[in-house]
């Protein structure tokens, strides 16, 4: 049974013709769904319906492997989340959001994985071109502001240059 986000086609082995058994609302939109190292979870962002204003909520969702409808938010913003990145070890999550509209400067944020804490700042000078990127140990960070390169000393959540 080919999956889809939450959609779950039945498929006829002779005809092709599929049936849709279940799904979510269509309105709801998903992006950058990533698979933790060890294949134990997922996270992806989901997109809430609009509000009464036009605007949009941005959810950062969690859950294990084998069961999507356990997803979990962990975390919400009215700002678009972008390269999020599983921790080598898959204990917390990278991401970055933009500082201001406009701006090509986007912080980078790091939570745990079971929403235990809220975001913590990990580099406020990181680039809009560039995605945290984390070495295989988790120790280190490379990131760009744009004018160099940077990395970074990761000791948990907490950062030194």
């Amino acid at each position: 049974v080919p999956k889809q986000g939450y959609v779950i086609l039945d498929i006829d082995p002779e005809t092709g013709d599929s049936h849709t058994l279940t799904s979510t609302d269509t309105g709801t939109v998903y992006y950058t769904p990533r698979w933790s190292p060890d294949g134990s979870n997922w996270f992806a962002t989901q997109r809430s319906a609009q509000h009464p204003d036009g605007s949009y909520s941005y959810r950062l969702m969690v859950a294990p492997a084998d069961d999507l409808a356990k997803a979990q938010v962990i975390f919400e913003t009215p700002d678009y989340v972008r390269t999020p990145c599983f921790s080598q070890d898959g204990a917390y999550i990278l991401f970055t959001i933009a500082a201001s509209p406009g701006t090509a400067r986007y912080p980078i944020w790091a939570m745990p994985t079971d929403g235990s804490r809220e975001p913590c700042l990990v580099y406020h000078a990181g680039s809009s071109y560039t995605a945290p990127s984390l070495s295989p140990d988790s120790r280190y960070m490379l990131s760009s502001n744009g004018q160099m390169l940077v990395r970074l000393t990761l000791d948990g959540l907490s950062r030194s240059q």
